[in-house]
């Protein structure tokens, strides 16, 4: 989930309103779409800005200005909302965006080049979005059981965040600002995982580096299942956010080094929707099981299915040597 400075405000307004239900559906309805069409373009667009050499670099920076603000929004937005209001805080998170919106206006992006004749042609959203994913079929075989890799890994991930405070009280007797700390761990080991990407990323091997950090993160799960220390806990969530943040590095780098820059648009649009694809199931099935299983024996099962999604990279052809 990604924070804005006014993301708390919202929420409290929405709540407050006598027409907060309707609001929060409309709000819902256009800020989920605007941030999904946000990050492919986002992707696509840093090849046409960076030469292969800085795309490490390039991608570290940009999860590192990510983590930073998961990690500071969520504060900062507490203390304005107290300070200011609501509406106020609304306000100054509109006006934010809009600023960010007017500075990328000034963005000198060079265009795309043109497209090939057999990938050419009209086609509504499905019809792209089906390019996308035939290109990868055909083509691109291992980006393509990449993709479905981490549509498992995000399946077996998605149950954290309904199911964290859950844990936080059952096994580690923490309250709601315990809480707070323990996923700031999070937060704080995305920003040390990109800074470190930034700074020896280019000296590794994205194939294997994807492979260990899915494989890492299930491991920093299973180990997490288990612990009653705060403390303990917050560690290993910290060891989860850089392992993540490796993942998410070096496979953006990946992609954006394999798939030529015309398509590159509609395969990072394809990654997202099969990736989010998997949240709904997977919620939907943790709801199902969850008066037969305790929270961080799902954590556990979530645990054991990345590990083993990381490991099978292994059986991807190429994966493994892949630069």
């Amino acid at each position: 989930m990604h924070l804005f400075p006014g993301e708390c405000a919202r929420i409290v307004l929405l709540c407050r309103s006598p027409c907060g239900r309707v609001l929060r559906r409309r709000f819902c309805t256009l800020d989920h779409p605007h941030r999904r069409l946000h990050r492919p373009a986002l992707q696509a667009s840093i090849v046409q800005l960076v030469p292969a050499k800085g795309l490490t670099r390039a991608n570290s920076l940009f999860q590192l200005a990510e983590g930073a603000a998961n990690l500071i929004a969520p504060a900062v937005s507490g203390v304005l909302v107290a300070w200011l209001g609501a509406g106020t805080v609304m306000g100054i998170s509109a006006a934010t965006c809009a600023f960010a919106a007017l500075m990328l206006l000034l963005a000198a992006i060079p265009p795309l080049p043109s497209k090939p004749e057999a990938i050419r042609g009209a086609g509504g959203f499905f019809r792209e979005m089906a390019g996308g994913l035939s290109y990868l079929w055909t083509g691109q075989r291992m980006l393509f059981f990449t993709l479905c890799t981490f549509a498992l890994v995000n399946f077996a991930l998605v149950p954290i965040g309904p199911l964290m405070p859950f844990v936080a009280q059952q096994r580690m007797g923490m309250d709601a600002a315990g809480l707070g700390i323990l996923m700031s761990g999070l937060s704080a080991g995305t920003i040390l995982g990109a800074v470190g990407m930034s700074a020896i990323g280019s000296r590794l091997r994205r194939g294997p580096a994807i492979i260990w950090g899915i494989a890492g993160t299930g491991l920093f799960l299973i180990v997490l299942s288990q612990l009653r220390s705060a403390i303990a806990g917050f560690g290993a969530m910290a060891l989860m956010g850089v392992a993540v943040s490796v993942v998410n590095v070096c496979s953006s780098g990946l992609f954006q080094t394999h798939v030529p820059p015309e398509m590159q648009g509609r395969v990072f649009a394809v990654r997202s929707s099969v990736s989010d694809a998997a949240s709904p199931i997977s919620l939907a099935l943790v709801s199902a099981a969850s008066a037969a299983l305790a929270p961080h024996v799902v954590f556990l099962i979530g645990g054991i299915i990345v590990t083993a999604g990381g490991l099978i990279g292994y059986a991807v052809p190429g994966l493994a040597s892949a630069e």
